[in-house]
This record gives structure tokens, sequence and C-alpha cells, in this order.
């Protein structure tokens, strides 16, 4: 089964000489062998297929050198607990080996005065079907109640960005095991065991005792449908370049205890829908419908929380609450909708002006089971919130390496009802937003 349209069978390309031999009607003249030489060298020259492979690398944010891809997001991350934290991310690429990928990370953060790091042995079982075994383990920090984003691609900068809020961390120790595989061309799963030593770096109270270090072992089952999902495979990479309408993703994790460390035991479930309901000519309307259900009372770092992105920095990160910081609210039950209608360019188009207008609205509500056991600071969010907002996207736009646009755009976002603030302008938030595209 072939998951894409059009896609390179790497067998055909070894036999493609005595298969374009059969095909010619006759043999080559001497010109145009010296032509076909030619252009191998220089092609040779100037790189060409280094450039070929460096594009698709680019795109999940790797640059290959030799048999080892550099992870371009692990250079760099900045966020208010770590200030500015630099590292390196490597690992093996097809050249070193097609079936077992070896990998690490580490980072120092010049704030925190402490190093990150980690490692992983993936077995690429079936490239097709994206069968592939991961092992991995690390000892990192991420935001209590979230999950630590992994793939990041250049064309969902909002996730990359999001870590840059973070100022309140879990440091955690994890070892882990995943199984991923696709299961038809827009079903894909994911079951996965860990166990981590969580240890909250900031002061926290639950039931009346310091909470500084528990143990958390977990199995999680994922599931993303996709329908209409459309990819290509470049390189080792299979890119998505249509998401699909609609998409569905699910998370369900238990809670268990593997050892007698004394885990929590709880049943944990995520999921999203992100639905395009019109599309037309006037504009695209989308909406993503989120909700979280637990069944018991758990620590701070266990909950949900994290659906705002009000802070200092000022990027648009999409289906979060503009007007909302990210820890003010904490709930164990929680629906989300999120709204945007994208009017496109109207009049205004032009090869590097291309504004979109974009007009959104966010609803949000949640409850919180013995809300008294959690002495740190958070709110209800029993009754609805609301924000609406104004975006332009667009407004500066241009090519990146002659294969991306990248556009630059902002807008202002309004808190109202319940949980409006006394002061108009504490109910407001600018937002600057970048977008990545392939058209």
């Amino acid at each position: 089964i072939n998951y894409e349209k059009v896609y390179i069978d790497k067998a055909l390309i070894k036999n493609s000489d005595a298969i374009l031999k059969t095909s010619r009607p006759d043999s080559l003249t001497a010109i145009e062998e010296n032509t076909y030489q030619y252009m191998d060298k220089f092609g040779k020259k100037f790189r060409f297929d280094y450039w070929a492979e460096l594009y698709p690398n680019l795109i999940v944010g790797k640059v290959p050198v030799k048999f080892i891809d550099i992870d371009l997001f692990n250079l760099y991350k900045n966020n208010d607990y770590e200030g500015t934290r630099l590292g390196l991310g490597l690992s093996t690429n097809d050249k070193f080996s097609e079936l077992i990928s070896v990998g690490g990370f580490a980072g120092y953060g010049f704030k925190d005065k402490k190093w990150k790091y980690g490692g992983h042995l993936i077995l690429n079982i079936d490239r097709e079907k994206e069968i592939a075994w991961k092992f991995s383990w690390q000892n990192n920090l991420k935001e209590p109640g979230m999950d630590l984003h992994e793939d990041y691609n250049l064309l969902s900068t909002s996730d990359y960005l999001r870590d840059y809020l973070a100022y309140r961390m879990d440091n955690f120790i994890e070892a882990k095991t995943e199984l991923s595989f696709r299961l038809t061309r827009f079903l894909r799963f994911s079951a996965s065991l860990s166990g981590k030593e969580i240890m909250p770096t900031y002061e926290y109270l639950y039931k009346g005792t310091p909470l500084t270090d528990f143990h958390d072992d977990e199995i999680q089952i994922s599931a993303r449908f996709a329908f209409g999902e459309k990819t290509q495979t470049l390189g080792s990479h299979r890119i998505v370049y249509y998401a699909g309408n609609p998409v569905i993703n699910i998370i369900y994790k238990r809670g268990v205890d593997l050892f007698n460390k004394g885990c929590y035991i709880f049943n944990r479930v995520e999921a999203t829908v992100d639905i395009t309901a019109y599309k037309g000519k006037l504009g695209q309307s989308d909406f993503r419908f989120a909700g979280g259900y637990i069944d018991k009372s758990l620590p701070y770092s266990l909950l949900f929380t994290g659906e705002g992105s009000k802070s200092n920095y000022f990027f648009l990160i999409n289906n979060t609450f503009q007007t909302m910081k990210p820890y003010e609210f904490l709930s164990d039950r929680y629906v989300n909708i999120f709204f945007s209608h994208n009017f496109g360019s109207l009049l205004f188009e032009r090869p590097k002006f291309k504004p979109k207008f974009i007009i959104i609205h966010n609803t949000g509500l949640g409850t919180l089971r013995n809300a008294s056991d959690h002495n740190i600071d958070f709110k209800e969010k029993n009754k609805v919130f609301l924000e609406s907002g104004l975006l332009i996207n667009n407004i500066i736009r241009f090519k990146l390496f002659n294969i991306y646009h990248i556009g630059f755009g902002g807008g202002s976002f309004y808190r109202y009802g319940y949980y409006s603030n006394a002061k108009v302008f504490d109910n407001m938030a600018l937002k600057l937003s970048i977008t990545f595209t392939l058209e």
C-alpha cells in the first residue's frame, strides 16, 4: 500500500539504467552521453544532491551532516524559567542505517544553571506504514499539566513558540518505550509505557503537605484521524501538505503503579476535533473543539492547565486563549471552543503584500473537584470564559530559501464576561503572528 499518489520506488531507482535502455527506441549518441556526463559533473560541483536532500530536512528542522542530523530546534530555546538555553541535538540518519536511528540532546539553561539531557533509540520497522519502536530516557523540564513537545517543524511554529511562555516548570526523569504506526491512509496510532519521577521546581502544598517529589507511571494510547490528509515523501521524511478535514486527536492515559512506588492510579482523556466548516467566496471558517476529563483528584502537575498564552512574549499561539495567562486556571474537566473566520486577502493582494483578515472568538469552561487540596495560585474556570479578536496575517510576506513563504502580522484580542478584569487595558492582548506556508 502506498499512501502517496506520487512516490519514489527505491527498487526502481536502482534499476533505472536498465529500464531506460529498454524504453529507448535507440541507444544514446556520443553527444547525448557527453551531455549527461557534463550535467553530472556540474551537479557535483554545485552540490545539487545536497540541496535536494536539505529541503525536506529543513521542513522538520534538521540539517544533515554526512550520517548525522543536527536538530535546529535544540540549538536555542528561551523561557522565563531557564532564561537562554543553548544546546545540541544529534541523531543518525539513513546514511548510517535505514533500520536504526540513535540520538540524543543536551542543553544548558543560563538562568536556572542546570543541564538537561537525554537519548533515544528508534527501530524503523516499516517506513511505508510508519511502524517505529522508540526507546528513550531524559532528564528534562516540562510545564505542569502539559506534555512535552518532541517533534517540531517549520510549518507549525506556534508549538515551538509556546515553549517561550513557560515560567513554571517540573523537572522530570523519564524512561519510555513507544510503538507507533499508521493503520490506514488517514489513521495513526501509538501506544507507550513510561515511568517518571517528577520534581516540582515551585512551592506547592498538596492536601496540606509540601509535594517536592513523586512518581508517575503511565500507559498511553493515542490516535489521530485526518480525513483526506495528503502527504508526500521527500527523502526519508513524509511531509503533510494538506492536514485533512476533519482532524481528530484522542489521547488516553492510565496511571499505574508498576513497581509499588506509590504512583497515582487514574484515567485521563483529552481530545481535539478540528473542522473547516465553510470554505468559499467569503473565506474560510474553522472550529477546534477541545475537551479533557480526569476521574480522580490528582496533584497539580497531572491536571489541566497551560491553556493561556498572554505573557511578556507577544507571539500569537494558535488554539490557546490569547488574553489568559498560561497558568491562570486549573481544571480536571474542561471544554474549549476556538473559532476563526479567515476572509482572505480581499482586495489587497500583491506579491509581497497579501494580508489575511481573520476574526476570532474563543470560549472555555472547566471544573475542578477538591480545589482546596491545592495551595498554589490558580482560578477555577467554572463560569464561561470569553474573548474575541481581530487578526491580520501576512502584513509583511517574503520567500525563505526560495521554498517557504514567511509572513508577519498582528492583532488585538479582548476578554469580557464573568472573567473580565476591572481595568480595560488588562483585558486586552496585542499579538504578533508568524506563519510559514508552502504557498
